[in-house]
């Protein structure tokens, strides 16, 4: 597990935002909006890869969906350390999401706006972040489509 983060070291970790409008805040906190559906929540990301404790390290992100998009290039990073040989790789979500639950340890902080904390979430929040982010982007046209109908394969 993680060292639990002291009120001042939380502080200086609070990140930098624009104000917003209050009535639009509190809207969204009555509707029960979860961190990741407020815009710009600031995400850290603990990390432990191996079993050693010197091989902790955390990641900042200015949103969940950042951090999704992280976990995954990690992983893909993994893949080219273990078959330097291969440039194309192919992989089902359950061989990511193998990688997540290998590691020694894994849980991320998002902050909360209304009560100006960071809220801890675990490996299955991580895991659903990272499906979310892939079946969105595999859901999305293809970068420089410039509007008009359907470009290459699907995926």
């Amino acid at each position: 597990n993680f060292p639990t983060l002291s009120p001042t070291s939380t502080e200086r970790m609070a990140p930098k935002r624009r104000r917003t409008d209050s009535a639009a805040s509190a809207a969204s906190a009555s509707e029960g909006k979860a961190p990741e559906a407020m815009p710009s929540s600031h995400t850290i990301l603990l990390m432990q890869p191996e079993k050693s404790a010197n091989s902790r390290t955390f990641f900042d992100y200015e949103r969940p969906s950042d951090m999704a998009a992280d976990v995954v290039k990690k992983y893909e990073r993994r893949l080219r350390q273990l078959n330097p040989d291969t440039n194309d790789f192919t992989y089902d979500i359950e061989h990511l999401f193998a990688y997540i639950d290998e590691l020694a340890d894994l849980s991320a902080l998002v902050f909360n706006a209304q009560t100006q904390t960071y809220a801890p979430f675990g490996r299955d929040w991580i895991k659903r972040k990272v499906f979310n982010n892939l079946r969105r982007q595999s859901q999305a046209p293809a970068p420089g489509g410039g509007g008009g109908g359907g470009g290459g394969g699907g995926g």
